[in-house]
């Protein structure tokens, strides 16, 4: 996936009239707006009640998934990467799919933990 990354970040570096940087660097920021773009995508599961947070989860990561195999020929890229061959594209759903399911089982155990916040204040004294 980080293939089709660098090819959507070289491809809209390029509309953009931007110079293309050199592969490690084109890397480095594929990643990091992955990190960032997948962190604020499933971070929705947890949005709101947590009453469907499995539903959200398991939605969230077969909606990603799918996408993934599905878009990257509409969109002029290359899609080996997520959908060579049928067993390529299963294993593509099923790695969003498992995103989805971990943030939902995060979302979950952190929700249920919540306790009220006890501070200790500290009195200070004047002369």
């Amino acid at each position: 996936m980080d293939l089709l990354g660098m090819q959507s970040l070289s491809k809209l570096l390029k509309v953009a009239g931007l110079p293309i940087p050199g592969q490690p660097a084109l890397f480095g920021w594929t990643l990091l707006g992955d990190v960032g773009g997948n962190a604020l995508y499933y971070s929705l599961a947890a949005r709101g009640s947590t009453k469907n947070v499995w539903i959200k989860g398991i939605s969230l990561g077969l909606i990603a998934g799918i996408s993934a195999v599905i878009l990257p020929a509409h969109l002029g890229l290359d899609n080996k990467a997520s959908a060579r061959t049928s067993n390529t594209a299963l294993k593509t759903i099923a790695i969003y799919l498992a995103g989805g399911i971990v943030t939902a089982a995060v979302a979950r155990a952190l929700s249920s933990n919540k306790k009220p916040l006890k501070i200790k204040t500290a009195r200070i004294q004047t002369a």
